[in-house]
């Protein structure tokens, strides 16, 4: 059934699109939205990193705050 739904979506899609185009104005704000789901997760990601440490050594403290400068 899962691969039934997933073979069907883009043809479905496609004739939907062919009724009401996407509108090439919200493509920036679309993009935009993305970019900030994706800072957002690596944030997490790192945040999740160094949680079970208990204590914050430099190396850790380094590598946690210049990847998230790195990836800002």
């Amino acid at each position: 059934v899962a691969l039934a739904v997933e073979l069907a979506t883009p043809l479905l899609v496609e004739l939907d699109a062919l009724d009401a185009p996407p509108h090439p104005e919200h493509l920036p704000e679309r993009l935009g939205l993305f970019v900030l789901i994706l800072l957002g997760e690596c944030v997490v990601a790192v945040m999740k990193g160094i949680e079970s440490q208990e204590t914050w050594t430099p190396a850790a403290a380094g590598s946690a705050f210049g990847s998230i400068g790195l990836l800002w």
